[in-house]
């Protein structure tokens, strides 16, 4: 088997988490999100996105380093200066990768808004609509 760093990018309520649960084992998947968990309650603060991305960055990094055989990463991701550094990390670890764009499912905002109620994210329709306008295709730079 090779050691596999999934990329898991998409929309906010595409299936980014359903994905991965199918991909690689719970402790071995990883999101900015996790910063925000405590327990099953989800509380964002834009203010530490920094150091949520910094720490699952961190984590994937330290999973590879373990050799891992299957880790997945999910996030927005939006650009792809957003997970150019993910692609790096797997390289520089000898893993192979694998960038799985689920963009939208073809949901529209409301119907990705209301997915995003389920997992207790709640993210507003108007700011799905602006991270779908700045939705960049996976490979372009």
């Amino acid at each position: 088997m090779s050691k596999t760093l999934y990329i898991i990018r998409g929309l906010p309520g595409s299936g980014k988490s359903t994905l991965a649960i199918d991909l690689a084992d719970e402790q071995d998947i990883y999101s900015p999100d996790d910063y925000f968990t405590d327990g099953n309650k989800y509380h964002f603060d834009i203010e530490k996105i920094n150091l949520a991305l910094d720490d699952c960055y961190d984590r994937v990094d330290k999973a590879l380093s373990e050799g891992t055989e299957y880790v997945a990463v999910t996030h927005t991701f939006i650009k792809y200066d957003n997970y150019k550094s993910y692609v790096r990390l797997a390289r520089e670890h000898g893993y192979r990768y694998l960038i799985i764009d689920l963009y939208n499912q073809h949901m529209s905002d409301d119907e990705l808004a209301d997915r995003t109620k389920d997992n207790g994210h709640d993210y507003p329709v108007g700011a799905i609509a602006k991270l779908r306008h700045n939705y960049q295709g996976t490979g372009k730079k």
